[in-house]
């Protein structure tokens, strides 16, 4: 199947069987009727078909996350989701994403490889819950964002990353940044540097690489 589609808005809790595996249907020839029979044979088709999607979606929301002009390609399989040539605008710069998810066990496998470009390290931090990580926080980031990474993770039904999961590799270079009310940067401050502030800790540029 191959399907085309475009919204102004979608709200992606809204959409979340999409994440959730496959049913599969067993038709019934016998007690029932033609109609019957014939509907119960197109949801088992439906059921095992693949199906190619263009979407077009003005914004998109999930929780604290919100994308703007997303455009993607996707293929929905038995045994899960291929994402090609995903872009989107989010958090004042914009985001590349291709990958698959696989729903094939009770935890969906995730694997994805993303470009970010220019965004504001704050708010792509809110929107993802600080990646489930408590030692920095949202508030304690300022600066453009920009990497490529690939990763993987698992991935509850409903869309929830599990965050012990997570592994990979990250390049990225963050921009005009600054470590805010950071307490363990403060912490050092009190004890090396009584005389200066670190409640404001300023970097022009700061690349790294994280596996």
């Amino acid at each position: 199947l191959d399907w085309q589609t475009s919204s102004p808005q979608i709200n992606l809790r809204e959409s979340l069987t999409f994440l959730g595996p496959r049913k599969t249907t067993k038709v019934k020839s016998t007690g029932r009727s033609f109609l019957s029979r014939i509907f119960g044979q197109l949801d088992e088709v439906l059921n095992k078909a693949n199906v190619h999607m263009d979407l077009k979606v003005n914004r998109l929301t999930h929780n604290n996350f919100l994308a703007e002009q997303v455009k993607s390609e996707l293929t929905l399989k038995e045994s899960g989701i291929e994402l090609k040539n995903v872009s989107l605008l989010h958090a004042g710069g914009s985001l590349q994403v291709k990958g698959e998810i696989n729903q094939s066990a009770g935890l969906n496998k995730v694997n994805l490889e993303s470009r970010i470009r220019n965004v504001d390290v704050s708010k792509l931090f809110y929107a993802f819950d600080n990646f489930g990580q408590e030692g920095l926080s949202y508030k304690n980031l300022k600066g453009n964002f920009s990497s490529s990474l690939k990763v993987s993770a698992s991935m509850k039904p409903d869309a929830t990353l599990i965050p012990q999961s997570f592994y990979g590799s990250v390049n990225f270079n963050l921009q005009k940044a600054a470590l805010v009310d950071f307490e363990p940067m403060m912490k050092i401050g009190d004890l090396a540097f009584p005389n200066r502030d670190f409640s404001n800790v300023r970097f022009t540029n700061l690349p790294n690489t994280q596996d």
